[in-house]
C-alpha cells in the first residue's frame, strides 16, 4: 500500500522536510508492529546489557574499594626495608631500620595519629604442658596493633605499660588458643612457653580484623617490642614502621615527611615508603579493566542488533518498492528517499535505546536491592549510575541506527522509478 508520504509535494523548506522525516520515521514503524518489535528487542537487550554490566561494574568497584579501605585503611602509611638489587636472600644485613628510626619518626613527624613498629621474630614453638604448636612470633608496640586493626575478642591487648616495663605478656591467635586451651576465654591469664620462656596470655586476637590475604593470622603470637628485644631479637632491625595519618588527605604529605626523616637518619635510600591506598588503587584499576572487557563483550550484541535492524529495513525497502517509485516520479530526489529510510531506522534505534537504558538501570537497581538480601555478609551494596555508560550506550545506539540504515536507504534511493512502479 502506498503511504501518505508519497503524494506530498517536494517544494517545502528544509526544516519542514526534516520535521516530516522525523514524524514519518515514527509513523513507518507502525506499518508492521511485530517486525518492528522484534527488531527493537535486539537493540533493547544489547543496550540494556551494556548499561547493566557497566553499572554493576561501577557498583562492584566501589564495594571492593570500600571493603579494602576498611581492612587496609586509606590513611595507613608503611615503611619497610628496601633490599638492594643484589643481596643474599639468607641474610638480613641489608636491613637498616632500627628502634632509633622509630623514635625519630614519632618525635619529628607531623600529622600522624599513630606511629608503631614491628619486628618479625620467626616461627617459634608455643607450648602448654604436652600440647604445642608452631606460631609466628611478632614483636610489636600498641600503636602498631591499633594502626593495623589488631583487636582482641577475649582479654585485652598489649599496652604501653607492658612496653615500658618489658613485661612477659602476649596476645595469641585464635588457632593457638584453641589448640593449647579448651576455649579462647580459658586461655586468658594462663601461662604459655614461647621457645621455653614463660609468658602470660592477656588476650586472643580476632582474625577477622586483620588485613586481607593473611591466612596465618590465627597462628600469630604478639609480644611487646621491648620484651622481644631483651628476650629474643637483641638489636635486630625492625621489619616495618606503620603510620596512621590523622586523615586520608594527609597521606601523601606524610609520605614525603617520612622519606625525608629516614633519609636524614640513614643518609641513603635504603627504605621503601608506600600507602595502602596505592594497593587499593591498583586493584581498582584491575577491576576497571575487567569491567571494560565485560562491557565490550556485551557491546557485541549491539552489532547483532544492528544486523537485525538492517535486515528489517531491507525487507521494508522491498515491500515498499511501488511507493518509492511513485515518490520519485512525483519529484522526490535520491536524498529524500535516503532521509526517509534513515529516519525510520533512527526512530527505531532511538526508541529501542531509551527502553534499553531504562531496562538496564532497573535491572541494576534490582541487583542492588537483591544482593544484600541473599548475601548478608556483603552488607549494603552501593547504588551508582554510570553517566558514561548511559551516554556511551545512547551514542552506540545512534551509530548502530545510522550504520544499519545507510545501505537500505542507499539501495532504495537507487531504484528506477519506472521499474519500481511496475513491481509486484
Amino acid at each position: 500500500m502506498v503511504g501518505v508520504r508519497a503524494i506530498l509535494p517536494y517544494n517545502r523548506s528544509a526544516l519542514m522536510r526534516l520535521l516530516e522525516n522525523i514524524f514519518f520515521g515514527f509513523e513507518g514503524l507502525t506499518r508492521n508492529l511485530m517486525r518492528s518489535f522484534l527488531s527493537a528487542l535486539g537493540i533493547v537487550i544489547a543496550v540494556g546489557s551494556v548499561v547493566l554490566v557497566v553499572s554493576l561494574g561501577e557498583q562492584a568497584k566501589d564495594l571492593i574499594v570500600i571493603q579494602l579501605e576498611k581492612f587496609w585503611g586509606a590513611d595507613l602509611i608503611i615503611v619497610q626495608n628496601a633490599p638492594p638489587k643484589r643481596y643474599r636472600h639468607w641474610m638480613d644485613d641489608w636491613k637498616n631500620m632500627k628502634m632509633r628510626d622509630l623514635y625519630a619518626v614519632r618525635s619529628l613527624l607531623d600529622g600522624a595519629r599513630l606511629v608503631g613498629g614491628y619486628r618479625e621474630s620467626g616461627s617459634r614453638r608455643v607450648s602448654v604442658g604436652t600440647e604445642n604448636i608452631m606460631g609466628q612470633l611478632k614483636e610489636v608496640d600498641p600503636a602498631y596493633l591499633d594502626a593495623r586493626g589488631r583487636v582482641v575478642r577475649a582479654g585485652r591487648n598489649i599496652t604501653w605499660d607492658d612496653m615500658e616495663n618489658a613485661l612477659k605478656v602476649c596476645t595469641i591467635g585464635a588457632e593457638v588458643a584453641r589448640k593449647l586451651f579448651k576455649s579462647e576465654k580459658d586461655s586468658i591469664g594462663k601461662e604459655v612457653r614461647i621457645s621455653g620462656q614463660r609468658f602470660e596470655v592477656v588476650g586472643v586476637v580476632d582474625p577477622k580484623t586483620t588485613e586481607i590475604g593473611n591466612s596465618e593470622i590465627a597462628k600469630d603470637v604478639y609480644i611487646p617490642l621491648t620484651t622481644g628485644e631483651r628476650r629474643f631479637s637483641g638489636d635486630n632491625p625492625l621489619d616495618e614502621v606503620v603510620v596512621k595519618a590523622q586523615g586520608s588527605h594527609l597521606t601523601e604529605a606524610i609520605k614525603v615527611q617520612l622519606a625525608d626523616i629516614l633519609f636524614q637518619q640513614h643518609g641513603k635510600w635504603d627504605f621503601l615508603v608506600y600507602s595502602e591506598i596505592e594497593r587499593v588503587q591498583g586493584i581498582r584499576r584491575v577491576v576497571t579493566m575487567v569491567q571494560g572487557i565485560l562491557a565490550a563483550l556485551a557491546g557485541i550484541s549491539l552489532v547483532v542488533g544492528g544486523i537485525v535492524v538492517m535486515n528489517t529495513m531491507l525487507v521494508s525497502v522491498t515491500e515498499r518498492t511501488p511507493e518509492i517509485g511513485l515518490r520519485k516520479s512525483l519529484g522526490a530526489r535520491g536524498r529524500d528517499i535516503v532521509y526517509q529510510f534513515l529516519s525510520e531506522t533512527l526512530a527505531l534505534c532511538f526508541m529501542s535505546g531509551l527502553v534499553g537504558i531504562l531496562t538496564g538501570l532497573i535491572l541494576a537497581y534490582g541487583v542492588t536491592e537483591a544482593v544484600p538480601r541473599f548475601f548478608p555478609d556483603i552488607g549494603e551494596w552501593p547504588w551508582k549510575i554510570s553517566p558514561l555508560a548511559v551516554a556511551v550506550a545512547f551514542i552506540c545506539t545512534t551509530v548502530v541506527g545510522l550504520g544499519s540504515g545507510v545501505y537500505p536507504a542507499w539501495r532504495a534511493s537507487k531504484l528506477d522509478p519506472t521499474v519500481a512502479l511496475r513491481y509486484e
